[in-house]
């Protein structure tokens, strides 16, 4: 699989049931061209689509499976670079911490409801 992705593989899940995808896992960073649009993401590099087995081995498409991606990877897709190689991500913002030393007491347990310490 890296022989055919040219690098290190990375696991992709995908929205149709029991299929998954193998990527270059450095595709974007390396400046691999981009391939397809999945779940919101371009692909860049060679990918590999296999079906699951259902005891988490990879397996060949079925014959419904492979008449879907043909179907759905027939035309080419064609993107700038800058859209390609586009990294996003979510960032989680955390509630402030207060300064006072007495709530981040009473926030880790040792200051009860009677603001003394516990045991």
């Amino acid at each position: 699989m890296q022989k055919l992705v040219d690098g290190c593989i990375e696991f992709g899940p995908l929205p149709e049931p029991d299929c998954h995808l193998y990527c270059n896992d450095e595709g974007k960073l390396n400046g691999l061209p981009g391939n397809r649009r999945l779940d919101g993401d371009i692909i860049c590099g060679t990918f590999i689509i296999c079906a699951d087995d259902g005891e988490g081995n990879d397996a060949s498409l079925n014959d419904k499976q492979l008449q879907y991606y043909a179907e759905r990877f027939q035309e080419p897709e064609q993107y700038t670079d800058e859209e390609a190689h586009r990294f996003e991500y979510e960032i989680k913002v955390m509630p402030p911490i207060s300064n006072d030393m007495e709530d981040i007491l009473r926030m880790m347990g040792f200051l009860g409801g009677s603001d003394e310490m516990e045991r």
